[in-house]
């Protein structure tokens, strides 16, 4: 080993130990460089993200409350409110409630529309619950003369015969009332999952059966998920979507109260 290996062997231990000397006075004091102001900087910013943090969750929590208490006072107001204003619409008008096929939620019923329209001074006649099959079977195989007899019934009572009311009388179908009496109107309460086509060769023609016959009729449903609205637009008829709502139930009233100012010559039809 030569003269110049050895001094660059010794330059070598030396830059190594200096370092090692550099990282122990780095490593035994924080403050080395600066490093303790910007840990103490860093500190701060995080309790700030914290504060802030906990300042957010609080107001989240508030305004939760707030709204709470604004969708409380809402319904108090809609419920002590819209039946007063809603209150005699529907004075003198007498109607029947057929319901096809089930309707959705454990807790449905008819009544999710029919007591809105009683507190709004309608009286129902009749509720008859029908599965749509067995209007198929009873149209099955002239639906033409099912609805011009069917239709009749349940607009006409018995006056104009029973042929089919009778039938639903003793199988337990009608759950209120009867068909001794006429009525204004029918209100067909679509349930879910009905066959399109039993609406377009049924439901609607029984519909304007009855609209020819001086009743007044619509079609509803619970919810607003379903095909039904499009048939029903096609065939140049309303229905209405959403009746077991507020906001459904409020159209639905005030488009009967319309009809039935019509029908009784309270107000002038056309220009």
């Amino acid at each position: 080993m030569g003269p110049i290996d050895i001094r660059y062997h010794a330059i070598s231990l030396a830059a190594m130990f200096l370092a090692l000397g550099v990282g122990i006075i780095v490593g035994s004091s924080t403050n080395f460089f600066g490093i303790t102001s910007i840990l103490n900087r860093q500190n701060k910013v995080i309790e700030r993200l914290e504060s802030n943090y906990k300042e957010i969750r609080r107001e989240v929590h508030d305004t939760r409350v707030e709204l709470n208490d604004s969708k409380q006072y809402v319904s108090t107001l809609e419920g002590a409110t819209i039946p007063k204003l809603l209150s005699g619409k529907l004075d003198g008008f007498q109607f029947g409630a057929v319901t096809i096929g089930g309707l959705p939620g454990e807790n449905a019923t008819e009544d999710s529309l029919i007591s809105p329209l009683k507190s709004a001074g309608a009286s129902a006649a009749f509720k008859l619950r029908v599965k749509p099959e067995k209007l198929t079977e009873l149209a099955d195989p002239d639906p033409g003369a099912f609805v011009a007899q069917f239709g009749k019934e349940l607009l006409r009572g018995t006056a104009f015969g029973s042929k089919f009311t009778d039938q639903f009388m003793r199988d337990g179908s009608v759950v209120m009332g009867g068909f001794e009496q006429p009525v204004n109107g029918v209100v067909f309460i679509l349930g879910d999952n009905i066959d399109l086509q039993l609406i377009r060769d049924i439901i609607i023609p029984l519909e304007r059966l009855i609209a020819g016959n001086q009743g007044i009729s619509i079609a509803v449903s619970y919810g607003g998920r379903n095909p039904y609205q499009q048939v029903f637009k096609e065939s140049n008829f309303l229905f209405f979507q959403n009746a077991d709502s507020l906001s459904g139930q409020v159209e639905i009233i005030t488009y009967l109260e319309e009809l039935n100012k019509q029908k009784l010559g309270t107000k002038k039809i056309g220009p």
